[in-house]
């Protein structure tokens, strides 16, 4: 007899080179992720000599920014990204989205390569934004994250990256 095993859905990093050298991973080929809420990019960058993490949503380019202190390996990575991902919603009151999608996945993670280079540039602008905010106004990366998801992007038509979050399905 033959079980129907359903695997629980797992949650798609898509890490650069950069972030990938730090916790020492394996990145899969690109993989498709059929749920847009669990497909997010990670990227590692430097501002005033402290490491920050930038965890974008693919779809949505929704994103959060946490220390890189401390994330040495894959195991603390996925810690982070769920920690920061919760955090970030919650504070955001949208922590609705985290329970209904996301913590289901909380169990596994891939690792992949982007085939997006729109997605990629799009951080690398936030990363741009990101650094001069807390070289020269001294924000927390809460603060940064809140200014960067109020951004019109031309990525996704022009929307704010909140109000396409709250409107993905």
């Amino acid at each position: 007899m033959i079980e129907n095993l359903i695997s629980p859905p797992s949650l798609m990093i898509r890490s650069t080179n950069k972030i990938n050298r730090k916790v020492h991973g394996y990145l899969n080929e690109f993989i498709d992720c059929e749920n847009p809420f669990l497909d997010w990019h990670i990227h590692l960058f430097t501002a005033n000599r402290v490491q920050y993490l930038i965890y974008t949503n693919t779809n949505s380019l929704l994103s959060f920014i946490s220390y890189g202190k401390g994330i040495t390996d894959d195991s603390a990575l996925i810690k982070d990204v769920l920690y920061t991902i919760r955090e970030g919603l919650t504070k955001l009151s949208l922590d609705f989205f985290y329970n209904r999608h996301i913590s289901k996945a909380t169990g596994s993670a891939i690792f992949t390569k982007t085939n997006s280079r729109s997605v990629l540039g799009s951080i690398n602008d936030f990363v741009k934004i990101a650094r001069w905010l807390i070289e020269n106004r001294d924000h927390n990366p809460f603060s940064v994250s809140k200014e960067l998801n109020q951004m019109p992007m031309k990525a996704i038509g022009h929307a704010s990256p909140l109000s396409a979050f709250e409107n993905m399905q």
